[in-house]
């Protein structure tokens, strides 16, 4: 997706993967853990004062 169409959007649950990784993916677990992971890319984009797309990876990666 550009980031010209939609802005500041975070969707963890939506992700590609093969149907082996997925039986770990829909795991209650897996889910707390990307939500928490969407939470920290908000959290930097705000305190950065940033879009999320602008958001540096290596600072996310941290």
């Amino acid at each position: 997706m550009k980031k010209e169409e939609c802005g500041n959007l975070l969707v963890p649950v939506c992700l590609s993967a093969s149907h082996i990784a997925f039986g770990a993916i829909r795991m209650e677990p897996m889910f707390m853990v990307l939500g928490q992971s969407s939470a920290i890319a908000a959290a930097l984009a705000i305190d950065g004062k940033v879009r999320l797309h602008d958001l540096q990876y290596e600072k996310l990666k941290r």
